[in-house]
């Protein structure tokens, strides 16, 4: 690229950011100091703009009543030019995106996001998960997994029944972490699998999972993708991401540990990491 056409192309840059800065001024919420996201962003009669959230009968700025019928379609329009703020700017997240991407990464990917773990219930921001799973008091946690040749990882579980402590573990030499959980809902033992891979879910992994007994006398499986682990029991359910079991059958067929009636059974998991 020749000198001349490099100072054209950084000119030509430097008004175009100078003329979104502007408008982003211009269509600020004058209450919360954010661009507004909603579809409809209510104006007052002198062209004042404020979130849908911060709308008041006066105008923060004018004093002038907003109607409750007055939008501003221009509005509209150049916000979604605007790379706009994520929601967890307070908490260090420096990210901006357009309007329909910072949804996503506020969903999905900030690290700054509040993420439930499977154990204690408790949320944390999600670039802490990790170190919780290690000291978290109602999980199961191995770290540094090593999957056998055909991918399966085999591990022996033995719990109450009606208080299933997740099993967590995280692969050797990655940041992936999969949640092993077994959640009561009505007379079913749902099993299904999470993962968790750092703050963004770059990878994306399917599962061949089998409950037995000793003796296998007694055999459920099923071939699923493991979910986000933010996602609640009744969505898996309702998506098809549960292995469902009946607790009367499994109780009968499982071996009883000892007098407080922990169950054993045995859990394969072969892992597939698919293609993101």
């Amino acid at each position: 690229m020749s000198k001349t056409l490099k100072n054209k192309k950084d000119k030509y840059q430097k008004e175009k950011d100078h003329i979104l800065d502007f408008l982003a001024r211009e269509v600020t919420c004058s209450v919360c100091l954010m661009i507004p996201r909603t579809k409809k962003i209510p104006i007052c009669r002198n062209g004042h703009t404020t979130c849908k959230t911060c709308k008041r009968m006066e105008c923060p700025v004018c004093r002038t009543r907003i109607e409750d019928d007055m939008f501003s379609p221009l509005t509209l329009n150049i916000t979604d030019l605007l790379a706009v703020s994520c929601i967890f700017m307070d908490q260090g997240c420096t990210i901006k995106l357009k309007k329909k991407e910072i949804v996503n990464h506020e969903k999905k990917e900030c690290k700054f996001r509040k993420l439930p773990c499977q154990g204690c219930k408790v949320k944390f921001e999600a670039f802490t998960l990790p170190n919780h799973f290690l000291n978290c008091s109602k999980t199961l946690c191995e770290e540094d997994v090593k999957l056998v040749e055909t991918n399966t990882y085999h591990y022996y579980l033995y719990t109450q029944i009606v208080s299933c402590e997740p099993s967590v573990f995280k692969l050797e030499n990655s940041k992936n972490w999969f949640l092993l959980c077994a959640d009561v809902l009505e007379d079913r033992l749902l099993f299904y699998i999470k993962h968790y891979s750092g703050e963004e879910r770059k990878e994306t992994f399917s599962y061949d999972l089998k409950i037995f007994n000793e003796g296998k006398t007694f055999t459920r499986s099923m071939s699923g993708v493991c979910t986000p682990i933010d996602m609640e029991i009744v969505d898996a359910k309702k998506g098809g991401f549960t292995l469902d079991v009946n607790i009367e059958a499994m109780a009968k067929m499982c071996i009883c540990i000892d007098k407080e009636y922990n169950f054993g059974w045995k859990v394969e998991i072969n892992l597939f990491q698919t293609d993101s």
